[in-house]
Order: structure tokens, then sequence, then C-alpha cells
């Protein structure tokens, strides 16, 4: 199989994440209006930010320093809201997200390991 005709699948699994990294950057945002305000609210909104940058940067341009990017973000978020959950805060958010980021981060995995192979 010729590397052209495998390019766009090549391409699938990192973008898959960042669509799904800009997702979860939108929820954790709109906690803000959801939730009543506190500091763990806040503190979980604030990772829109690198969620959305992230996100932005698997989609226009897959590479590997986006993916670990991505992959140290969300291990980072995830453990963060299932301390909030178990510690702080229980919501529905609290589960999603850490869900969310287990996907997102199987993904990046793959697509890394995938990649070191074709070496």
């Amino acid at each position: 199989m010729s590397q052209l005709s495998s390019w766009p699948s090549m391409f699938a699994a990192p973008r898959t994440a960042g669509v799904l990294l800009l997702v979860t950057a939108t929820t954790h945002f709109s906690q803000l209006w959801i939730l009543p305000v506190s500091h763990t609210v806040i503190a979980s909104a604030t990772f829109a930010i690198p969620y959305a940058a992230v996100g932005g940067a698997l989609i226009a341009r897959p590479t590997r320093a986006a993916a670990v990017l991505a992959i140290t973000a969300t291990s980072i978020g995830g453990t963060s809201g299932v301390i909030r959950f178990f510690v702080v805060q229980r919501n529905g958010f609290s589960v999603f997200h850490p869900l969310l980021d287990i996907v997102i981060i199987a993904l990046l995995v793959s697509w890394l390991v995938a990649a070191e192979r074709s070496r």
C-alpha cells in the first residue's frame, strides 16, 4: 500500500482527539454557567484554555509534540477530575471529563505507537 493511500487514515486518530478536546474545552468552560461558581469550578473551567489550544493544533497539523502535550494535559485534567469527584464536588462533569480524557489518551497513544512502528 502506498503512503499516499494511507494518508487520510494516518491522521484520523489525532484529529478525532482534537475534536474531542474542543468538545471537552467547551464543556469545561460551560461549568461557569451551569454549576454554582466556586474555586473548583473556576479551576476546572481554566482547563478549557489548553484543551482548546492543543485540540486546535491537532486538527490543523497533527504533530508528535501536540500529541504529547494533549496526553499530558488530559492526564492531569483526568486525575484532577477524579479527585474532584471523590473529595470536593460530585457532578456529571467530573464523570464525563475523565472518561473523555481516557478516550483522547488512547487515541493519541495508539497513533504515536503506530507512527513509531511505521518508521
